[in-house]
């Protein structure tokens, strides 16, 4: 670790990082620094390390790739011991069959070997089965008995941010083996608990109203001025200028897309169609945006990402 000067406690994780194998977990609302750290070790470490995080868009966020693709985990739940047929059937699958029926090549094994620093963005999403998957791959390959077979692990998220997605009938076999699905609850963890280090100094100064009615609303402390001040924004009376129509935000995808589809429909005109080109190793499920794009003459496009102009 070189130029870099974190604080205080950003900098107890660098040391823990650079000259330590101990394991750590990295936590702290919004704007604490949690991404600028990980992006520092990542420029400063002369440990070999993978970033891996659990959906595609935290992937690409955190520049990983994502732990489904990098450990070529089938889909599904796994389960720390003996299951029954019916329970194969539904998609639940043993680790220990699940680890013996992985192939991987030649690269990807002498990575696996030579691996020193494994990081996971967005912790929070991860399932604590998946987690022991991970932790039994490593033993497995690098014949090593230790945690994760000896790799360092740097753990990074927010668990008051999004929790994972279990399936409710899945759950309702894996949590015979796990107190609830969050990653803290892996077997691995459970055994051999890592670091906690929560960073608690807020950076991100601008609209620290904004920020103070986010944490508010984080910790369950949300008050009457914050409500007030919120509904101040708030117009019953709304009418569209310029033909410009307001940002609608959804919880879901298919909800977004309806609104979308309805919208385009709405506009007179001929519908075009723009195809993607993609480059790299993605899988279809994978892709951050719809493989064909419809278009019309007056069609709003919001970019989420600088055009580079290439």
């Amino acid at each position: 670790m070189s130029d870099y000067q974190p604080n205080e406690l950003a900098g107890k994780v660098f040391d823990f990082i650079a000259y330590t194998n101990q394991s750590v977990f990295l936590t702290g609302k919004a704007g604490t620094g949690k991404t600028t750290l990980l992006k520092k070790i990542k420029e400063n470490t002369n440990k070999k390390m993978v970033v891996i995080a659990p959906t595609g868009v935290a992937a690409i966020n955190a520049k990983g790739t994502t732990i489904n693709s990098f450990f070529q985990l089938p889909p599904g739940s796994f389960f720390p011991g003996d299951i029954s047929f019916q329970h194969l059937q539904s998609g639940i699958t043993s680790i220990q069959s699940t680890v013996s029926d992985l192939s991987y090549n030649r690269d990807k094994l002498k990575l696996f070997n030579e691996l020193e620093l494994l990081i996971i963005d967005e912790v929070s999403m991860v399932r604590c089965d998946v987690l022991d998957v991970i932790d039994a791959i490593l033993r497995s390959v690098r014949k090593n008995n230790l945690p994760f077979g000896g790799v360092q692990l740097l753990l990074i998220g927010d668990l008051y941010q999004l929790p994972p997605v279990t399936k409710r009938e899945d759950w309702a076999f894996l949590s015979k083996a796990y107190p609830s699905p969050y990653f803290f609850d892996s077997l691995v963890i459970r055994n051999h608990p890592v670091l906690q280090i929560e960073l608690t100094k807020v950076y991100r100064q601008t609209e620290e109203t904004f920020i103070k009615i986010l944490n508010d609303i984080r910790n369950n402390q949300i008050d009457e001025d914050d409500l007030k001040l919120l509904n101040e924004r708030y117009e019953p009376d709304f009418e569209n200028k310029n033909g410009l129509n307001p940002i609608i935000i959804t919880s879901h995808n298919a909800e977004a897309s309806a609104i979308n589809n309805a919208k385009l429909a709405g506009l007179d005109g001929e519908e075009y169609l723009v195809e993607a080109e993609i480059e790299g190793d993605f899988r279809e499920l994978g892709l951050q945006a719809e493989q064909q794009l419809k278009l019309k003459v007056g069609a709003q496009v919001m970019f989420i990402k600088n055009d580079s102009g290439e």
